[in-house]
C-alpha cells in the first residue's frame, strides 16, 4: 500500500504512525510512504510502526537548480532524508526529474551516477 501526500504541513506524523500500524495489524501489505522531508525521528517512528518503504525524489543533483525548482528548500536536507532512510533499513526509492528548465546533458549524467549503485559503476 503507498501512502502518498508530498511535503504537506498538516500531515499528523502521530496519525499517519497510527494508520500504518492499524494497515499492518489488519493486512498482509507492505507499506509505502512517500510523505516528504522530515526529521530523523519521524521516519524512525514510522519504521517502527511497519513502514517498509520510502519515495523521496532527489529530483536533481544540481543543488542550484534545486533550489530554483524549490525556493525555501534545501538540497543537502534531501540528501539528510535519504541518508536517514537507509540508516533506518527503509528500502527507498527516489528519481530524478528530465526537461527542467536549465537542466543540461551532464547534471542528467550526475544524476544518473548519483542514482547507481557502486556495484553497478
Amino acid at each position: 500500500m503507498v501512502l502518498q501526500s508530498g511535503e504537506d504541513p498538516s500531515l499528523s506524523s502521530d496519525r499517519l504512525a497510527r494508520l500504518i500500524e492499524r494497515i499492518k495489524r489488519n493486512y498482509s501489505l507492505a507499506v509505502t510512504l512517500s510523505v516528504g522531508e522530515w526529521s530523523f525521528s519521524h521516519y524512525k517512528k514510522w519504521r517502527s510502526a511497519g513502514a517498509d518503504r520510502y519515495l523521496l525524489k532527489i529530483e536533481t543533483t544540481d543543488s542550484g537548480l534545486y533550489r530554483a525548482l524549490h525556493p525555501g528548500m534545501d538540497y543537502f536536507e534531501r540528501l539528510r532524508c535519504l541518508d536517514a532512510l537507509d540508516e533506518l533499513g527503509y528500502q527507498s526509492g527516489s528519481g530524478i526529474i528530465i526537461g527542467l528548465p536549465g537542466q543540461t546533458i551532464e547534471s542528467i549524467a550526475e544524476d544518473l551516477n548519483f542514482l547507481m549503485p557502486a556495484t553497478l559503476t
